[in-house]
């Protein structure tokens, strides 16, 4: 087809009663559609938002136990740190052996999640 056989398709009269047949309007005669779809965005931007809070508040959480559960295991082996450091184990030896115990299952679960 050429272009100027679809310009006078589309101005034909059997065109506009098609559209009528379908039930299609013009973008003027429906307003509530238009407030719809013009709210698209602002819609999303606040999921965005409830999304990042959320996000925030679950990290904050797990951040409170983990540092509940490293203080209590440290706590429980004071002993055992303090014969580690009698015997000359440096502290970045011992500190970095209790941070792989709790990032080992951290990074393992965030894998799996």
């Amino acid at each position: 087809m050429q272009l100027g056989e679809v310009a006078k398709t589309l101005n034909t009269q059997q065109l506009n009663e098609n559209l009528i047949i379908t039930k299609i309007q013009e973008y003027a005669k429906t307003p509530l559609l238009n407030f719809r779809s013009s709210l698209f965005p602002a819609i999303i931007s606040k999921f965005i938002l409830i999304a990042v809070i959320l996000t925030i508040i679950f990290i904050a959480a797990l951040s409170f136990v983990i540092y509940t559960i490293f203080k209590k295991v440290i706590n429980n082996e004071r002993g055992q740190i303090g014969n580690l450091k009698a015997l000359g184990v440096s502290n970045f030896k011992i500190l970095s052996n209790y941070i792989a115990y709790m990032l080992i299952p951290v990074i393992f679960l965030t894998l799996i999640g």
